[in-house]
């Protein structure tokens, strides 16, 4: 009887695995086993779970390629045109700190909540940017897309009482 129990939780162990991912072995205080596709009352949360519930908060650091623009009389200027990697911290408190190395650029700011936890309305300056015309002061939005596991920024400046009115814009996708 032991043998033919034992091979048939085997083939349903099996049966299982072919349809899902992870299949988890929980043992109850009785002892009893049983097999399930979600992970055991009481078990650590899985990486996977952990890494999803990176993307739920705007918390921490995050780092991606990010495009820094500068549109004069509505058409793109040549050399005010650059695509970097950058890194951004967001704290509890709402600081938001981060450069881009390669653009030269430092970013120093605050993140505001926004009307849901995934968006968040940023107010940062940049500075030491190799190209100065992006050392300015920017506003836009931080959203958090948890399902796709990325964040989207969007800033902009404009200069409109210059010798040559312009909007200066910083885009990103940033991933944990």
């Amino acid at each position: 009887m032991k043998g033919i129990l034992g091979a048939t939780v085997a083939s349903l162990a099996l049966a299982v695995s072919a349809h899902a991912d992870q299949i988890y072995q929980c043992r109850d205080v009785t002892g009893t086993v049983t097999f399930s596709n979600v992970p055991c009352a009481g078990a650590p949360p899985s990486a996977k779970a952990e890494e999803s519930a990176a993307y739920n908060t705007h918390l921490g650091e995050w780092r991606g390629q990010t495009q820094f623009k500068q549109t004069l009389a509505l058409q793109a200027a040549g050399t005010a045109h650059v695509v970097a990697p950058m890194t951004l911290m967001i704290d509890a408190g709402g600081k938001v700190t981060g450069a881009s190395v390669e653009a030269g650029c430092r970013v120093l700011g605050l993140a505001v909540p926004g009307p849901v936890a995934t968006l968040q309305s940023l107010d940062v300056t940049l500075s030491s940017c190799k190209e100065s015309i992006f050392n300015r002061r920017y506003s836009g939005s931080f959203a958090i897309y948890p399902q796709q596991k990325y964040a989207a920024i969007q800033l902009i400046s404009s200069s409109v009482l210059t010798e040559k009115p312009g909007a200066y814009s910083i885009t990103a996708t940033l991933r944990r």
